[in-house]
């Protein structure tokens, strides 16, 4: 959920920047499906969110580079 600012979501394995993303305001919310590749973004503006979640969750990243789990890792 936006609390603040806005929130741009999209699906795929690589962002994109196309008019096929959602924009959302504060207030808006959007329900992503599991085991689907997805992204979000924001603009200039600070931006506030709530995530909530019903577990177990498990994050995945297309490229391993961008997890910050393995941030030290990577550096090696």
């Amino acid at each position: 959920m936006v609390v603040s600012g806005s929130l741009t979501f999209g699906m795929g394995a690589k962002l994109s920047k196309d008019k096929a993303n959602k924009t959302l305001a504060a207030g808006g919310f959007a329900l992503m499906p599991a085991q689907m590749n997805h992204y979000a973004y924001t603009s200039n503006e600070e931006t506030t969110i709530i995530l909530y979640g019903q577990g177990p969750v498990e994050f995945k990243y297309v490229n391993p580079a961008d997890d910050p789990r393995h941030a030290q890792e990577m550096k090696k």
